[in-house]
């Protein structure tokens, strides 16, 4: 953790690894920088892996399915002030997805495109932020819209577009307690099986269900009984659509609570 200047927030690096006993693994690298007094901000990762998972319900056909995921990704996100709390930006991101499946499910992936994807695309970053610390925010809101074009001409299998948009709203009850609300949303167009949204909620393992377009509203409930030491209860729900309607259906909707 590092200040680069009085005014500016501070800024994070880090590495972290993971490892299980179903031999996955992943290692990133990561920056979150503020600098120039908060007016300009870079977020900066680099992710390499590999997950194998079993499926109980894959992709909600009630089959158990075994598949591995090769990963690596990099992403570089750069944002400018432009007024107060509002700032502007551009994102590159470039990612090798390799999903496999073993015997008839492989030859199935093959069929129906669930293969992942290698593509590189570039976007727009614009963003609100209003809280009072990015790192703890007790109070104030945030709102994130962004965009990524794959695009072939950038050197990927594929060309698609992925819009996303995140809102965090921090409501302080209490010195000690906070509520915390996110409304979260990923929508794509063209775009192949191996990049279709996902459950973003806890407790779900990405890429178990899959559909174009996500939504989801979770709620945070902070409570801080000591200086360092605190507990969060959490709720929320999530669908899985590719229009609207689909979220009246029970069978797209995927409920989530935890502490």
């Amino acid at each position: 953790i590092k200040k680069f200047d009085e005014q500016s927030d501070e800024s994070m690096f880090g590495v972290f690894g993971t490892y299980s006993e179903t031999e996955s693994w992943i290692t990133a690298f990561f920056a979150d920088v503020y600098f120039d007094n908060n007016k300009q901000k870079i977020l900066a990762a680099a992710v390499a892996g590999e997950k194998n998972n079993e499926f109980k319900d894959f992709l909600g056909t009630g089959e158990t399915v075994e598949t591995t995921d090769n990963l690596k990704m990099g992403i570089f996100r750069y944002s400018h002030l432009i007024a107060k709390n509002w700032y502007l930006g551009g994102q590159i991101v470039s990612s090798d997805y390799e999903i496999g499946a073993d015997g008839v499910t492989g030859i199935i992936f093959d069929l129906i495109g669930f293969t992942g994807f290698n593509s590189t695309g570039v976007g727009l970053v614009g963003e609100y932020d209003g809280r009072d610390h990015p790192r703890n925010p007790k109070t104030g809101n945030q709102f994130v819209v962004n965009n990524i074009a794959y695009r072939e001409s950038l050197g990927g299998d594929e060309s698609f577009d992925v819009y996303r948009a995140d809102y965090h709203h921090y409501f302080p009850v209490s010195d000690k307690w906070t509520l915390a609300t996110q409304v979260r949303g990923r929508w794509t167009q063209d775009a192949p099986l191996g990049a279709y949204s996902t459950v973003m909620l806890r407790g779900y393992v990405a890429g178990n269900f899959l559909a174009p377009h996500y939504t989801h509203i979770d709620f945070d409930n902070r409570y801080w009984f000591k200086p360092r030491w605190g507990i969060s209860v959490f709720a929320g729900v999530a669908c899985l659509y590719d229009d609207g309607s689909d979220c009246n259906d029970s069978d797209n909707i995927y409920p989530a609570a935890g502490a």
